[in-house]
C-alpha cells in the first residue's frame, strides 16, 4: 500500500514541475519583448525604458517618435533589419 506521505510528495513535485515551467515561459516571453524594444529604441533613437514605458501608457511618445513609429510600420522587415545593422554599426563605433 503506498503511504499518505509518497503520494504528497509527488503532488507537491509535480506542482514544483508545473510551476517552474510557468516562470521558465513568462521569463522567455518578457525576454523576446525587451529584445523587440531594443530594437525599436535602437530605430527611434531613444533607450529601451522609453519604449516600454510608451507600449505601457505610462508616458506618451513625442510627435517625432510617433513620426519614426509610423515610418518604421510602412516600411519592409528587411528594410528594418538593415537599419537596426547599422544603428549597431555606428553604435560600436561611437564607443571606441
Amino acid at each position: 500500500m503506498v503511504s499518505i506521505q509518497k503520494i504528497i510528495v509527488e503532488r507537491v513535485q509535480l506542482y514544483i514541475r508545473r510551476e517552474i515551467k510557468k516562470h521558465l515561459r513568462l521569463r522567455d516571453e518578457e525576454t523576446r519583448r525587451m529584445q523587440g524594444n531594443t530594437e525599436l529604441a535602437l530605430l527611434l533613437d531613444t533607450n529601451p525604458a522609453t519604449v516600454n514605458r510608451g507600449e505601457s501608457g505610462r508616458v506618451r511618445l513625442s510627435r517625432r517618435s510617433c513620426g519614426k513609429v509610423a515610418k518604421i510600420r510602412s516600411i519592409s522587415k528587411s528594410e528594418v533589419e538593415q537599419a537596426i545593422k547599422e544603428k549597431n554599426i555606428l553604435a560600436a563605433l561611437n564607443k571606441r
